[in-house]
């Protein structure tokens, strides 16, 4: 599998192979008491190869606190894809999934990153900043 796209946003959801999104392309979050909710979610669509179809396939989505030292693994989520259709006609089979986020507790501000891994290989890494609410532009 390879990456298509994969972003934080406010919510995702997939239904029947099609992912729904909202709020997409986060990259800060503004928070005020820690530990702080993330409150997010992270899409990923990776597009089937050779070998990858009719099965489902082992996934995983790290937070990482990057600046850290060393950078400190947050929390883990493992799961699956949905199984991954043939593909069709010479064109490529998309393979939405979404990881809700909302519950995962953000330690102190900084900088993160969310690590998306399927199959045994990173294929995406979506860094984000937390910042204090008190610096969140007013409008």
């Amino acid at each position: 599998m390879r990456l298509a796209q994969a972003l934080l946003c406010d919510a995702a959801n997939v239904r029947s192979g099609l992912m729904f999104m909202i709020g997409g392309g986060i990259s800060i979050l503004f928070r005020e008491d820690f530990p702080a909710p993330m409150a997010v979610s992270a899409a990923f669509v990776g597009v089937a190869e050779e070998g990858d179809f009719n099965r489902p396939l082992p996934m995983a989505a790290r937070v990482h606190r990057r600046d850290a030292d060393p950078p400190q693994l947050v929390t883990e989520l493992r799961g699956e894809t949905t199984d991954t259709p043939g593909q069709h006609a010479g064109l490529p089979s998309y393979a939405p999934s979404a990881y809700p986020l909302n519950d995962v507790g953000l330690p102190d501000i900084g900088s993160y990153d969310v690590e998306i891994e399927v199959d045994g290989t990173v294929l995406a890494t979506i860094p984000f900043a937390v910042q204090p609410a008190s610096d969140r532009p007013i409008g």
